[in-house]
């Protein structure tokens, strides 16, 4: 993986998990689904292998610990939730803007633009 595609992988990590937090916070999502869309131990591992910044390793490593702050600390989770999206955003804040050069993920989806 080439520093680009790193940076724009990280960048849209951060930017995946302010919405995923936003919408645990207010319901929208469970953390199943969170956890399927983007916190997992395999999403860590992977972007750990890849090298990717501390601060998004960070941001998915919480995230992967959500379902254990929810059953034992529930009072907690929704500052969790404020810190991690406060964390993306922080890093999104600190870097440059970047051409992320993605596919049009929805068009899989739709099944347009073939």
């Amino acid at each position: 993986m080439t520093h680009d595609e790193l940076d724009r992988l990280e960048k849209l990590m951060a930017i995946i998990a302010i919405g995923v937090s936003v919408s645990l916070k207010r319901g929208a999502v469970s953390i199943s689904e969170a956890e399927q869309l983007l916190y997992s131990p395999r999403t860590f591992e992977v972007l750990k292998s890849a090298r990717a910044d501390k601060t998004v390793l960070s941001i998915i490593f919480s995230g992967t610990e959500l379902e254990n702050i929810a059953r034992l600390l529930p009072d907690n989770l929704e500052k969790e939730l404020t810190s991690l999206s406060d964390s993306a955003i922080a890093f999104l804040l600190s870097k440059n803007e970047i051409n992320l050069c993605l596919p049009k993920w929805y068009e899989v989806f739709l099944e347009t633009g073939r």
